[in-house]
């Protein structure tokens, strides 16, 4: 509940109030990309929780190659369709972005930063791997930790970015791939060396 009241609110609430500084137009083209960044993102989501039941096991179980096999499976495959996605979005973008709305400067402005956000986004379902993979463990409280502190100096280079360095939405973007590229080597260290301490189950010829 803290994990998703930290990172799917609270860091939600102040990056929108943020972005309506830099204005209307702007907060629009983020949400409204927002909106196709979660159908890129539902792989993730569906692996991550795979993960939090065959991790689980895998754990009681103590079965070691596992725990280190199944989130880079998960990565790997969730990161192809993430890709694919991605391309078939960017390709699409205009189209898509006036199906949505019939306002002419938001489908041209949402068409412009679609690569940049979606880039920016690159960690996002890598990062979500590693937080299920660290949960399934018992590691939850880690991860808020994590979460907290790497979020938090996250917006400070936000607003660093967007409003002393007068970068507007390139310094969000900026931001946001630093914050999730970190998120996800944090996690999948954190995790590696969890997994290195963990008793191994004994085979017996």
């Amino acid at each position: 509940m803290g994990q998703e009241l930290l990172q799917g609110s609270l860091f939600a609430i102040v990056l929108n109030a943020i972005l309506a500084r830099l204005g209307a137009l702007t907060l629009s083209g983020y949400l409204l990309i927002r909106q196709l960044l979660q159908i890129g993102f539902i792989p993730a989501f569906m692996y991550s929780s795979a993960l939090l039941t065959l991790i689980s096991e895998s754990s009681g179980a103590r079965q070691f190659n596992d725990l280190k096999a199944y989130p880079k499976t998960a990565s790997i495959l969730t990161m192809i369709l993430f890709s694919l996605t991605g391309i078939v979005f960017y390709l699409l973008r205009t189209p898509i972005a006036g199906l949505i709305t019939n306002d002419q400067r938001l489908i041209g402005f949402s068409s412009g930063i679609f690569l940049l956000l979606w880039l920016a986004r690159l960690f996002n379902p890598l990062q979500e791997i590693y937080k299920s993979a660290m949960q399934s463990i018992g590691k939850s409280t880690r991860v808020l930790l994590i979460t907290f502190i790497i979020h938090t100096a996250a917006l400070v280079i936000i607003i660093a970015l967007t409003f002393l360095l007068h970068l507007g939405i390139y310094g969000i973007a900026i931001s946001l791939f630093i914050d999730e590229l970190v998120m996800y080597l944090v996690l999948k260290m954190t995790y590696d060396s969890e997994i290195q301490r963990m008793p191994q189950k004994r085979t017996h010829p």
